[in-house]
């Protein structure tokens, strides 16, 4: 239905997890630069969050991996 575009974007996530991941991408957007961002298509529904990719100065930059669903 929506192509490749589909396998970049995460599955349906609980609210704590996406604010978690919004946060984080607002962490990076202030840290780092910001190389893509896909959009969620319009004809999804619900909690959905899409690859980021950002350019660092340095890994120290990143207390830990944050992955979609797998954050803890």
């Amino acid at each position: 239905m929506f192509g490749s575009t589909l396998l970049f974007i995460q599955e349906y996530i609980a609210d704590n997890v996406l604010n978690m991941l919004n946060t984080h991408v607002k962490y990076m957007q202030d840290k780092g630069k910001l190389i893509k961002a896909l959009n969620v298509p319009a004809e999804l529904n619900g909690h959905y969050f899409v690859s980021h990719a950002f350019e660092l100065d340095s890994s120290k930059l990143l207390a830990q991996e944050v992955f979609g669903t797998f954050c803890t």
